[in-house]
């Protein structure tokens, strides 16, 4: 996965020196930063930060946590790679929009072309994830082939998927919604990059795509990892698997909302201050939904979060940990 943290790498840093020239200008004019600017870091954060790491993470966890095939590098880095580059085709158009001597009207095409790659290539890798975790419950091959009793290690296999279930909740379903809203994502993001790029505007605003990307692939995937790796660290356990099927229905409602709103506004608007009311109503019951989403995810962990140091046996010496 060092493609991918290369990318998260340098996305960082260079999110570090945008801020800084944000704050600067900011600091010399009204306070307020440009929205050319603003897009820049916001882009860097989520699309260059967060996202590459959610693909290394889960290139390196699910197969280990989730018991699926591994992703293999010839897999890996080409969508890396092709990712860096939509990624960077993306930046180079927000940055004509600035202003100053390189801002052209051709800039808004070369970040269509960004942002199409950017969503084809979501689309692309995150069907690829789907189809890994379809197979979930079935024996992955490579173990198969290695097992001296294939049946016997599938039935061992089937039981074990089940016994996690019991004791984690539907941490996996967790994790696969939160795919389904990458996906949803890529197809937002191509939809508007091919639009750009033919000289129109965006049919879609962008924002619905920037949030199913961090209230529905980024919160979910974490929330779905969360609960089964913190425990595997600590030796502890959640506090309830039903709280999971609960934080399932919560995110997915509150990412519903805020995309969806977000999507049907043009479609709202035909019917005047009534279709306006009604989206903001929607957009603004994700919240709330969020916020139980988060609490509920606090109170699901707490319990397996190591808050007291681990205590020793008598015949157990103190350096022996």
């Amino acid at each position: 996965v060092l493609p991918f943290l290369g990318c998260v790498g340098a996305s960082l840093a260079l999110s570090a020196l945008v801020n800084l020239i944000n704050v600067i200008q900011a600091a010399g004019g009204v306070g307020i930063v440009s929205a050319a600017t603003d897009d820049i870091s916001v882009t860097l954060g989520l699309l260059g930060f967060l996202v590459p790491m959610a693909l290394a993470m889960s290139a390196r966890a699910l197969p280990l946590y989730a018991g699926l095939e591994s992703i293999p590098q010839r897999i890996l880095w080409p969508t890396a790679y092709v990712y860096a580059a939509g990624l960077a085709l993306a930046l180079l158009g927000m940055l004509g929009e600035t202003g100053g001597p390189w801002q052209s009207a051709g800039f808004a095409r070369v970040e269509g072309l960004g942002l199409a790659v950017i969503g084809l290539t979501l689309v692309i890798f995150i069907g690829y994830l789907g189809r890994l975790m379809g197979a979930r419950g079935r024996l992955p091959a490579r173990v198969r082939d290695l097992a001296p009793q294939p049946e016997q290690a599938a039935r061992n296999y089937t039981r074990h998927v089940s016994a996690e279930r019991a004791k984690f909740g539907p941490y996996v379903a967790l994790i696969g919604s939160a795919y389904a809203w990458a996906f949803v994502a890529g197809l937002l993001f191509a939809i508007d990059g091919v639009a750009l790029l033919l000289g129109a505007l965006p049919p879609i605003t962008l924002d619905a795509a920037r949030h199913s990307i961090a209230v529905g692939f980024i919160a979910l995937l974490l929330a779905g990892v969360s609960v089964r790796m913190i425990p595997g660290f600590s030796g502890g356990s959640i506090k309830a698997p039903r709280l999971v099927e609960a934080l399932l229905w919560l995110g997915n409602g509150a990412a519903l909302l805020r995309v969806g709103s977000l999507v049907a506004l043009p479609a709202l608007a035909v019917f005047g201050s009534g279709g306006l009311d009604l989206d903001n109503l929607l957009f603004g019951l994700s919240g709330p939904l969020g916020l139980t989403f988060a609490i509920i995810l606090a109170v699901t962990l707490w319990p397996a979060l190591p808050l007291r140091p681990a205590t020793t046996s008598a015949n157990t010496p103190p350096d022996a940990g």
